[in-house]
């Protein structure tokens, strides 16, 4: 049997477990219950996992959620040229200096260890522990061991900033802004020529993972090891509502269909004040979605993980991607003619796509405007054009939601919101 268990119930059992158990028997028992766990979710973990360059110089020691941040910002270093690895320690005490030594690159010269404790004297207990382990298990090598502060950073983007600090870089944010300056500088041909790169990189496939069943479990299990969870909208604070009232409040020979819609939020955390809207989100016709995953040859039911724009990943099965994410049944831009045009096999079709966001096609274009001509009527139109659905996931625009003033007083209707609509 496999249950959750937060971290001070794991420190509670490994406290109990070394009182009658030697420092060498706890690890023992910790290295059977991973090899247990992989037997059953196939995944593969130890109390010492390195990754990053196999000549690192400076390696982070890290441990929780500081750890997997540490990981995942790893890539972006290596592509700058930092020597640079991270050493995830997934059992605290005992752990041996001998393993944690052996865990390191044979290149290490510097250690660093981001540490997150509340208190100084558990931190300055932690970096005296590594430097202990640095010595005993690896005394010829003279590892200088350091340390950053972490403890509050509750982002990737802010471990990832800690250990830059740590190698002496300058920030993201600083490079970036550098980049900006430098290019404004360029002459013409060469700013041509960044177009040019940009549009390549656009077009490029994006970075997403198709996921399993079993994938989704484990995240599920495990939250606080994947930093997972279990939301409809991811980064956005929504609540699940019930309409409780809908009448018309118009009669049937009026031109207008007003309607007066009363939401039951009981239950929620949603308060409002006078003068506030309330932002509802709409979805996609579900027979609609279904037709156009069977047109277009997807699996409606496959589990996609994948980020827009940076964003946080989220994991949904096509269908739901296509039904309350992402607005296949809009109205397209001019960007979406072109990049599908860079899509298609057909040059015909790729130069009536890109003739269409000319100054000639402006006229058939905003025929298409006004016929409402979706997402989905292009990439069913323009057969050769078959951008995989995790490039969809990048150019076909979000679902927004539609705000709508609020028709109530919280004082008046507590436990509820009401509209009044107008449908057009």
């Amino acid at each position: 049997q496999i249950r959750t268990a937060s971290h001070k119930q794991l420190a509670d059992f490994v406290a109990s477990v070394a009182k009658t158990h030697s420092g060498q028997a706890v690890a023992e028992i910790i290295d059977a219950a991973f090899t247990q766990f992989r037997g059953v979710f196939g995944r593969t973990y130890s109390r010492f996992e390195y990754s990053g360059s196999a000549d690192a110089e400076t390696v982070f020691v890290a441990l929780g959620q500081p750890a997997a941040d540490a990981v995942e910002s790893l890539p972006a270093l290596l592509r700058e040229k930092v020597s640079v690895g991270v050493l995830s320690v997934r059992g605290l005490r005992p752990w041996g200096p001998e393993q944690l030594a052996a865990a390191l690159p044979t290149s290490a010269r510097r250690v660093v260890l981001l540490r997150c404790a509340r208190d100084a004297a558990t931190a300055d207990a932690l970096v005296a522990e590594v430097a202990l382990a640095t010595l005993v298990g690896r005394p010829a090598a003279g590892i200088c061991v350091s340390s950053a502060n972490v403890f509050g950073i509750e982002s990737a983007s802010g471990i990832a900033e800690a250990m830059r600090g740590a190698l002496g870089l300058e920030s993201a944010g600083s490079a970036e802004e550098l980049a900006e300056e430098q290019s404004s500088e360029e002459p013409a041909d060469a700013a041509a020529a960044a177009v040019a790169s940009d549009s390549d990189a656009a077009s490029a496939e994006p970075t997403a993972i198709v996921s399993t069943a079993l994938d989704i479990a484990k995240k599920l299990a495990f939250p606080e090891a994947y930093g997972a969870e279990l939301v409809a909208r991811p980064g956005e604070r929504t609540f699940a509502v019930r309409v409780s009232t809908k009448y018309r409040m118009t009669p049937e020979t009026y031109d207008r269909n007003i309607f007066h819609i009363e939401f039951d939020t009981r239950g929620t955390d949603l308060t409002y004040e006078i003068g506030d809207a309330l932002g509802v989100y709409g979805c996609n016709d579900s027979a609609q979605v279904a037709e156009f995953c069977q047109q277009y040859g997807l699996d409606p039911e496959q589990l996609v993980t994948a980020a827009r724009d940076g964003e946080q990943h989220h994991t949904r099965t096509v269908r739901a991607w296509l039904t309350h994410a992402l607005d296949l049944f809009g109205r397209p831009s001019k960007g979406f003619y072109t990049a599908l045009a860079d899509c298609a096999t057909d040059q015909a079709e790729a130069e009536k796509l890109r003739w269409l966001t000319t100054s000639e096609g402006a006229v058939e274009f905003r025929d298409r405007v006004a016929d409402t001509v979706t997402y989905a009527d292009l990439l069913l139109e323009f057969g050769s054009a078959r951008p995989s659905f995790l490039r969809l996931v990048d150019l076909i625009a979000p679902i927004k939601p539609r705000h709508y003033s609020i028709a109530s007083s919280a004082k008046m209707h507590p436990g509820s919101v009401h509209l009044c609509v107008v449908a057009v």
